[in-house]
């Protein structure tokens, strides 16, 4: 998939809570942590957004350097060069940014708090 654009959601930590997969009970007890938590202000929930997209990015940019490096051959054995993505100007406008897959969405990192 050549289109990236949002792929640092999937370093992004998710709320226990919101996390996919969770029965209901796990659900319940981590909705009545939630409960107790003491709430941010909008400027610490804006701060924490912030800090946590750049962590993400950081980690999006290694991700790819490593298969840069690996398709580059610097790991080994280098690899055939058999064509390129070719876009027209705009593209992004005219594409809608697409959401993470179901794989990504459930491997995504659990915000932790002190208890």
């Amino acid at each position: 998939m050549p289109d990236l654009r949002g792929v640092e959601e999937m370093f992004i930590p998710v709320e226990p809570e919101e996390k996919a997969g969770l029965t209901p009970e796990e659900r319940e007890v981590e909705m009545e942590k939630a409960r107790k938590r003491k709430p941010l202000s909008k400027g610490e929930l804006k701060n924490r957004r912030a800090q946590e997209l750049k962590s993400a990015r950081k980690q999006m940019v290694a991700g790819l350097e490593g298969w840069h490096m690996l398709f580059r051959g610097d790991k080994g054995k280098p690899y055939r060069r058999v064509g390129y993505v070719k876009r027209e100007p705009g593209w992004q406008d005219k594409m809608p940014k697409r959401g993470l897959c179901e794989q990504a969405e459930k491997g995504r990192p659990v915000r932790k708090y002190e208890q």
